[in-house]
């Protein structure tokens, strides 16, 4: 009986850990993509203040 409560607990604390290890390189990944968005858009503005700055 104390060992099957035991797998019991062992198989459901092993469910949520790998939920959180998951959730956590999703995370990761989105933090990634946001960077890569981030820079284009920089790299747009940069462009956009130099053509600007042209025309002046």
């Amino acid at each position: 009986m104390i060992l099957e409560a035991l797998m019991i607990t062992c198989i459901g604390m092993g469910g949520v850990f790998l939920f959180l290890f998951l959730l956590i390189c999703g995370l990761h990944i989105l933090e990634i993509a946001a960077a890569d968005n981030r820079r284009q858009d920089l790299a747009k503005v940069a462009a956009a203040l130099a053509f600007v700055k042209h025309q002046k």
